[in-house]
């Protein structure tokens, strides 16, 4: 072995004939070090004359040389047919300019396979030649998750469902991750959310005790489903089906995330409040239709106290409304209904229930109304309905029955209809109320 060889790396630009225990004690921890450590000489303006005056035990795990062996090689042999040109000219020109710089080194080992190595390089400048100090460290792993994460995440970007990754920070949850379809489906960046809580998000006060539970729940490792308002940038509300599933960390107690899925729900739901509406709504006027009404007549009966009198059922049959139909058309008789729906509930309170009983006879249910109270009511609907021009002269016959616990809501409608006969047998467009 050359003297060049067995020159240790602490004498390298020294003048001393010996070295001290510190020298010799930073020469053992370099010859030990897990990173591949080496130093090159470029003496001259010529790359293609540089060489390696030293390596570590390190830089032939990661170059598969022994030290003997890299120990006199020129330097741009390790590359030479292992990278592209523009790699060597880049390596090269920042040599030439004598500034510490890091590259990323891809190898082929024999029996290893692809190794990634992160190399910094130090130069060292003498009176007349410039040393350079290589250190490589082995980042296949990182790269290799790096590019795992990178793939994982263009193809949660090409997921049509939106997916956030939160993890539990303070036990407050906060956007780790989302994908692309989460943000479109909120219309927030990336940048905007990743750091931040949830909390913001949410669109109704309301839904804070719910929030607080699914929070817990993830928390101690339960899934957590659930339905919630959700505000978008543009500030619009959105209807969002969310199913979140916690995870922990790989080797870690404490870290916990969870994984969620948003479905977008806003659409459909709408839909079944209109089919829910449609079930229970006249389509020409909008009141409540004949089986709604039973059912709140109903429950009116069921929450009045035994012996007592708290609410009051009006029933009305319009007067001279087949006239109408005769003489203008059933189209000019729709817009008559719907004009004496609106007075009707003009003229009653909003917390009483209204509805088209069918054809040209409404109902109404008027509560912990006295029947006096409802006659007034009622009048006051007739005087209304004779001064609308939009009515052609059309009135009503009313019969008003107080809702006692022993009613039924058949019964209720048998005896107003009664009422509202005896009303029409006594000249019509007037008020009947049970004795």
């Amino acid at each position: 072995m050359s003297k060049q060889q067995q020159r240790r790396p602490s004498e390298f630009g020294q003048t001393g004939a010996g070295t001290n225990r510190r020298s010799d004690l930073i020469s053992d921890v370099v010859e030990h070090a897990p990173d591949a450590i080496w130093v090159l000489e470029a003496r001259s303006d010529d790359p293609a004359q540089w060489r390696i005056l030293y390596a570590n035990a390190g830089f032939e795990r990661a170059y598969g040389i022994t030290p003997e062996k890299a120990v006199g090689m020129y330097a741009l042999d390790l590359f030479r047919d292992r990278a592209r040109p523009e790699e060597i000219d880049h390596v090269v020109s920042r040599m030439k300019r004598r500034l510490p710089f890091r590259t990323l080194h891809l190898r082929e080992r024999e029996h290893d396979g692809a190794v990634w190595l992160e190399i910094n390089h130090q130069p060292k400048i003498e009176d007349d030649r410039v040393l350079w100090f290589a250190v490589g460290r082995d980042v296949t792993e990182t790269i290799l998750m790096q590019r795992q994460s990178r793939r994982l995440s263009r193809a949660l970007d090409e997921v049509h469902e939106a997916i956030a990754v939160s993890v539990a920070i303070d036990k407050i949850w906060r956007f780790d991750y989302v994908n692309r379809a989460f943000t479109d489906m909120l219309g927030y960046q990336a940048r905007e959310l990743i750091g931040r809580s949830w909390r913001p998000l949410f669109a109704r006060e309301s839904d804070l005790k719910q929030i607080e539970d699914l929070e817990i729940g993830l928390l101690s490792g339960q899934r957590a489903i659930g339905e919630l308002l959700f505000r978008r940038s543009d500030g619009s509300i959105v209807t969002l089906a969310a199913s979140a599933t916690p995870f922990r960390e790989e080797g870690s107690a404490d870290r916990m995330y969870a994984v969620t899925l948003l479905r977008d729900v806003t659409h459909a739901r709408q839909e079944e409040r209109l089919l829910r509406e449609q079930a229970v709504r006249d389509p020409l006027t909008g009141l409540q239709n004949r089986r709604e009404f039973q059912r709140l007549a109903q429950n009116a009966i069921d929450m009045t106290p035994k012996g007592e009198r708290a609410h009051v059922m009006i029933f009305a049959d319009l007067d001279g409304f087949k006239g109408v139909n005769d003489t203008y058309g059933h189209d000019e008789g729709d817009r008559v209904l719907m004009a004496v729906a609106q007075i009707l509930r003009r003229t009653l309170l909003p917390s009483d229930d209204v509805a088209r009983w069918g054809g040209d006879e409404f109902a109404a249910i008027l509560y912990f109304c006295a029947p006096e109270q409802a006659v007034i009511r009622a009048n006051a609907f007739l005087e209304a309905l004779g001064a609308a021009g939009e009515c052609r002269g059309v009135g009503a016959s009313i019969g008003i029955v107080a809702i006692r616990a022993d009613s039924t809501a058949v019964d209720l409608m048998r005896r107003a209809d009664r009422l509202v006969y005896r009303a029409k047998a006594s000249g019509r467009n007037r008020v009947m109320l049970e004795r």
